[in-house]
């Protein structure tokens, strides 16, 4: 007895070392499987590119082109939340703030070919700026992140709005070059590399180039109702202009990017799609397999669910995010907000819109009091060329 209880103490002691062998062991390998997701969230997997950015395995690279406030974040959420996609936001924007400034234009003179206007701003030549926008946008793809200029990559839109690169901001301000070595690894990771731009109308000489120098590269052409774009500018900091000044310069800027991409569309019929908002707003399950399948690319559980989320949020979102209670309602709000005359000249501005996307003028005023009546023609539109055509003021 006295044996046994002699025992006892050394028994107890055996336990807990090797519990905390057991903890220790545990602890250690949870740690190396959370340092794999450290930092900017990487994920590495096989390396699909060598250190030049070249495919070794075929990658997708997208190409998102849209106008402001026509529902392009929310399109930009289906390779957002897609856990094998390398998503860059508005990269343009940080060039185009850089080449607005005086300052800027002068101090690089001739080598931008900057002219001074009467009101002493510099303004930089079509070709330098086609030129610039050109390699950003090739660098990205390639994943050349240390090659891009620093007003890209101190842009405050550019990766600070990927759901992968959320410490950007502050790994950019504590220590860049770390900060692009992490952004690069990821960018070599992913199957898919998406940019999002609205700031390329009618530039269809650089999309050209792309298209024909990389045969991976898809284009998204997103197209809403310009209806709804207008409403939407004008509650967002263009209460001073009216529905009608707003049209005029829209149904330019939207006829302008129809018109000049024919080039584009009828060069590569199978590389390119256009995407309705409105379709995406009232089944965009439907619009995620459409574009998947268009890619080539398996569909993402978890993505799926992130944008059937934010298209039936409890309540709604900040009114530059993506979140709406009812993305149907949101699609359609501007039947409430136009009158009929307002409606009417809109209409009669936006011809090659209506017609290359399917959108219907009103042809009476109870029309827009009517929930049923989506004044457009589901999966109707014609191609760019004949919309062109069939406008007065055509471009061809």
């Amino acid at each position: 007895m006295k044996h046994a209880r002699r025992c006892w103490p050394i028994a107890i002691t055996l336990c807990v070392l090797f519990l905390s062998c057991l903890m220790w062991y545990k602890v250690k390998d949870y740690g190396a499987k959370m340092s794999q997701d450290f930092r900017l969230r990487e994920r590495p997997r096989e390396n699909r590119t060598d250190g030049d950015g070249k495919d070794k395995k075929e990658v997708v690279f997208v190409l998102i082109l849209a106008h402001y406030r026509s529902g392009s974040t929310y399109l930009s959420e289906v390779f957002n939340s897609n856990p094998e996609a390398f998503f860059v936001f508005e990269p343009i924007l940080g060039i185009e703030k850089k080449l607005q400034t005086e300052k800027y234009a002068a101090s690089v003179g001739e080598h931008w070919n900057s002219t001074k206007t009467q009101k002493g701003v510099h303004k930089i030549s079509k070709s330098s700026w086609n030129s610039s926008v050109t390699l950003v946008l090739e660098n990205i793809f390639r994943c050349r992140l240390n090659e891009l200029p620093d007003e890209v990559i101190r842009s405050q839109f550019m990766m600070t709005k990927s759901r992968r690169h959320e410490g950007y901001s502050k790994c950019v301000a504590q220590n860049m070059e770390d900060c692009i070595t992490l952004l690069t690894k990821i960018c070599l990771a992913s199957k898919i590399r998406t940019i999002k731009v609205i700031r390329l109308h009618g530039k269809n000489d650089i999309l050209m180039y792309l298209m024909r120098t990389y045969p991976n590269l898809r284009l998204l052409k997103l197209v809403r109702d310009p209806r709804g774009i207008i409403v939407s500018r004008k509650r967002l900091g263009k209460r001073n202009k009216s529905y009608e000044q707003l049209s005029v310069h829209l149904c330019r800027e939207m006829e302008l990017d129809i018109c000049n991409y024919i080039d584009v569309f009828e060069s590569y019929p199978g590389r390119v799609m256009k995407i309705v908002y409105e379709d995406m707003a009232e089944n965009p399950y439907q619009s995620i397999e459409d574009i998947y399948s268009f890619l080539h690319q398996p569909i993402q559980e978890d993505m799926v669910r992130a944008v059937l989320a934010m298209s039936s949020a409890k309540s709604e979102g900040w009114v530059y995010g993506t979140d709406r209670s009812d993305s149907t309602r949101t699609a359609y709000a501007w039947k409430w907000r136009l009158t009929p005359d307002s409606t009417r000249r809109i209409d009669g501005l936006c011809t090659v819109v209506y017609h290359y996307a399917g959108y219907c003028r009103l042809r009476h005023d109870r029309q827009l009091w009517n929930h049923k009546d989506k004044l457009r023609v589901r999966g109707g539109g014609i191609s760019a060329k004949e919309a062109c055509m069939k406008n007065a003021g055509s471009h061809i």
